[in-house]
């Protein structure tokens, strides 16, 4: 398979097709990084050991550590998948905050950059999987922008091919929400696929599709399309804000990106219990390519209770040049707010949340990699949110 690079939303990408339906783990080969303590950055940011491979345009997570993986152990773990250059479009890396190491995995079938990742339940009446998967959603290569799905299940250190999304895209948002309802149906968990782009003729074009995919039928379904359409945005699940209706426990929010021409800081969330669409409070840095989680909300005792939805880094024009800017939305005020900046400007990543490397008791929001410029890198810095 060759690989090519793609230049939307301003970070390269690289990938391929998929099938067969099992993706047997090649060797179990762990390459560990450095167990050295994280060193604290100015402003609350601290170091973690580096990444094993540079990347930018890469799916971020957070799942059940692989135990039978030399150096990981037991607890979360944060995991990479795909991304930009040639060499990062097939991996997969996983970190664990309890032994502060870094190691290999199974490849992936289908190398892409732009893709999306997210946590959820392993699909249903699938051996080869099992317990909670790391799902890599859609994204792009040199045969165009992909619908190809995979998940990884930790529990078997096992890639296998999911049904496919019903439309190619790259640079969109994943996470994992409450399943849309039916009338009685039981809570369950669903990845949602949000925006991203397709190319033709060379141009990139945002979309408004928003698919969701039930590992309970494995099946794919449409939902209501985001109000506003975009590529390069950041999707996440956390608490509903106040001015919506609740249906569901937790809401899915999309978050910044690239409409016509131009980085946003729109803001639309999801209800998964009524199916509508509402615009939120943008983003006072609008940006593309930013890092977008959720986690507790920075210092719990002074915000209402629930989950916060962090922004992080990005880009605020077309071009390569990045930001270090770290904004916090709160549901319960409904409002966003500054919180300190990353140590070194950075877009084209994903963020997740995971406990701290220096106290598995408290919750950081973890940034790996990410382009400086036009140069992938292996920088990772976690923000301690609990901290007053």
């Amino acid at each position: 398979m060759r690989i090519f690079p793609t230049r939307e939303g301003g970070h390269p990408g690289g990938a391929g097709r998929r099938r067969p339906r099992w993706l047997l783990a090649a060797t179990l080969t762990s390459v560990l990084a450095s167990a050295a303590p994280p060193a604290h950055a100015e402003g609350g940011w601290a170091a973690v050991p580096e990444m094993l491979q540079a990347r930018t345009g890469h799916g971020t997570t957070t799942a059940p550590c692989p135990e039978a993986v030399d150096g990981l152990g037991k607890g979360p773990c944060v995991y990479v998948v795909g991304g930009h250059p040639l060499e990062a479009a097939l991996s997969a890396h996983a970190y664990s905050p309890r032994t502060r190491t870094w190691a290999k995995l199974p490849s992936m079938s289908v190398g892409r950059s732009g893709l999306a990742a997210a946590a959820a339940p392993c699909p249903k009446g699938d051996k080869a999987l099992k317990g909670t998967c790391v799902y890599a959603v859609g994204g792009t290569n040199g045969s165009g922008s992909l619908t190809t799905v995979e998940a990884y299940s930790p529990a078997t250190n096992t890639w296998a091919a999911l049904p496919a999304m019903p439309t190619g895209r790259g640079f969109l948002g994943a996470t994992a929400s409450p399943c849309p309802t039916v009338a009685a149906a039981p809570a369950r968990t669903c990845v949602y696929a949000v925006g991203g782009s397709t190319r033709g003729s060379g141009t990139a074009t945002s979309l408004s599709a928003v698919e969701v995919y039930d590992p309970a039928t494995g099946t794919w379904s449409a939902l209501p399309e985001l109000p506003t359409p975009r590529r390069s945005l950041g999707a996440t699940s956390a608490t509903c804000p106040g001015a919506v209706a609740l249906r569901a426990p937790s809401c899915v929010y999309a978050v910044g990106g690239v409409d016509a021409a131009e980085p946003v800081g729109t803001v639309e969330v999801l209800d998964p219990g009524t199916r509508a669409w509402r615009k939120l409070p943008g983003v006072p840095t609008a940006r593309r390519g930013m890092g977008v989680t959720s986690g507790p909300c920075p210092g719990a005792t002074t915000v209402p209770a629930g989950t916060c939805v962090y922004g992080i880094g990005g880009s605020s024009t077309t071009q390569t040049l990045a930001v270090a800017t770290t904004e916090v939305f709160t549901p319960g005020t409904g409002g966003w707010s500054s919180l300190p900046s990353l140590p070194r400007a950075r877009f084209g990543f994903g963020a997740t949340a995971a406990p701290c490397s220096d106290d598995l008791s408290r919750t950081c929001v973890y940034a790996p990699g990410g382009a400086v410029g036009t140069t992938p890198g292996t920088e990772v810095t976690a923000f301690d949110v609990s901290r007053p």
